[in-house]
């Protein structure tokens, strides 16, 4: 069972619904869904995640976004299905996210199933400049610093784009930097000093990525080259066009014109920028 905190010591709560005033106005001014100080709005499920607000209180949760570590699992299902902490990615610690153990039909809280160790080796290729990049495998340490260490030195900067927020990470001033991991399934632009091969090591990462309606960065979690229309054949339909930065030169697959499309093979280590029309969940072949 997930242990909840409780509020240590006073607080103010103004329409008495369990959640103090400074939680519920950090929420507050995030548009019309967020939380008032001054509304007993305990019982409400803005995310509509099944974890209502008083809940996302106890549990440590975002209230305004349904899945708050990012695995792929809503928290409600975390808390009410599963039994797993909606606050980390890998409950048991096994080396892969709660949302691939259930998506592969393994056990979310036995760290013995989660094939750490079967591991895979995939390299990439970087030239001076800006690469687009991604990880084909999850690294056994998803910090950014333990991630790039083969390659320390090299690069200036990373860049990440996730529900249209930019973070970055620079080695010169980790500080202050707010990109603190590399992960599978998501896309990266990285700033070369020189060329190098960057080697990942780790496990087979999920066949999910979850879209949001617009432009995503993702990632492609395979070692194997393929046909673009086929991979993106679980989201036939509901996507524009996918895009590529490959040797400093950008490729496109329009999919309602795919025979004028120069982006025609998906390829382990690149990073794609899709347009979709809505969120979706995309399962790779």
């Amino acid at each position: 069972m997930i242990k909840t905190f409780a509020w240590a010591g006073l607080a103010e709560d103004a329409d008495g619904d369990g959640m103090p005033d400074w939680w519920e106005s950090t929420f507050s001014t995030e548009g019309t869904a967020g939380l008032n100080p001054l509304k007993n709005d305990a019982q409400a499920d803005p995310d509509q995640d099944s974890l209502a607000n008083i809940d996302e209180f106890r549990y440590g949760t975002h209230p305004l976004y349904a899945d708050t570590d990012e695995d792929l699992l809503p928290d409600g299902e975390e808390v009410y299905v599963y039994g797993t902490n909606p606050t980390i990615a890998d409950t048991d610690s096994g080396g892969q996210s709660d949302g691939y153990e259930v998506a592969n039909s393994r056990d979310p809280l036995n760290p013995h199933d989660d094939d750490a160790a079967a591991s895979l080796t995939a390299l990439i290729q970087l030239h001076p400049g800006w690469n687009l990049i991604s990880l084909p495998v999850s690294p056994l340490s998803d910090a950014v610093s333990q991630v790039l260490a083969p390659i320390s030195g090299a690069y200036a900067s990373v860049w990440s784009y996730r529900k249209g927020i930019w973070k970055m990470y620079t080695p010169e001033a980790p500080g202050i930097s707010d990109l603190t991991s590399l992960e599978a399934g998501w896309g990266y632009w990285i700033n070369m000093n020189r060329s190098e091969s960057l080697t990942i090591s780790g496990t087979a990462p999920s066949d999910l990525v979850e879209f949001e309606s617009g432009w995503n960065l993702i990632g492609y979690n395979s070692l194997n080259t393929q046909d673009t229309r086929q991979v993106f054949s679980s989201i036939s339909g509901k996507y524009v066009s996918v895009w590529a930065f490959m040797d400093g030169t950008w490729k496109v697959y329009d999919s309602e014109n795919p025979g004028l499309s120069d982006l025609t093979e998906i390829k382990p280590g690149y990073g794609y920028w899709v347009n979709v029309k809505d969120t979706c969940m995309w399962n790779l072949p």
